[in-house]
């Protein structure tokens, strides 16, 4: 029997990169999932589209969520842009889709099923950050502000969560090989230097993958993991040891 048999999870952000093997990972392990990303998808039992920065529409889509595969016993919210740019030179327009979506996005989200599970008296909550929320370089001050504002979130909604069975969570990935990142780097050579010799190396030399980080959303996500709540996983290689 899987360790998730008989509950239900969302994941937002989850047609593709970690959000995917997410998905698979909560099947994998016995969960009903449904899965919510601005574009359409064949994954999970019920996929539908919404943009996270949209409130009505992310509402709608969860409502939806719900009353086709039932309340979420977890939720894994790991949709998110990057970005990059000075700050002397930002444009406001990328400034403010930069916030939506990666602070205001999980901000949606985590208010629409928090309620429900602090009644049930049961959740599991995780949202992907960034070792960027902590280490910010040049260049990446909106995509900082947004992870680190997201680290604050969680740590204020796992307070109020707590005496009520429910966990908040965040995940910091380091150099992960996803779509993201791919846009970036779009070859196998410029992904390895930077897991090298790069800012962002890390000691290991190594790449991660999806996969990686979606075995550590799975643990925060098991009945078992109660104990865990308002912490920052940092899964990066060892590239950031704060």
């Amino acid at each position: 029997m899987g360790q998730l048999d008989g509950r239900i999870a969302y994941v937002v952000g989850g047609a593709s990169g970690i959000g995917a093997a997410v998905v698979s990972r909560f099947e994998a392990a016995g969960a009903r999932v449904g899965v919510i990303d601005q574009v359409a998808s064949d994954l999970g039992e019920v996929a539908l589209v919404a943009d996270v920065a949209d409130a009505v529409s992310v509402d709608a889509a969860l409502a939806e969520l719900a009353g086709l595969i039932g309340a979420p016993d977890a939720l894994a919210h790991t949709a998110g842009i990057g970005h990059s740019g000075d700050v002397a030179g930002h444009d406001d327009a990328d400034w403010r889709r930069v916030i939506d979506v990666n602070l205001t996005g999980p901000f949606h989200t985590i208010r629409s099923v928090l309620p429900g599970m602090i009644e049930r008296g049961y959740g599991r909550i995780v949202a992907l950050s960034s070792g960027t929320g902590v280490r910010v370089g040049a260049g990446r001050a909106a995509y900082g502000a947004s992870k680190g504002g997201l680290i604050s979130l969680v740590k204020g909604a796992a307070m109020e969560a707590a005496p009520h069975g429910v966990t908040v969570n965040a995940i910091a990935p380091g150099l992960v090989d996803s779509p993201m990142t791919r846009r970036l780097m779009p070859t196998d050579a410029a992904l390895l230097a930077a897991a090298t010799s790069s800012a962002i190396a890390n000691p290991t030399g190594r790449v991660m993958q999806p996969d990686d980080i979606a075995r550590v959303v799975e643990f925060l996500s098991l009945p078992d993991s109660w104990a865990i709540t308002g912490q920052t996983i940092h899964v990066n290689a060892g590239a950031l040891m704060p």
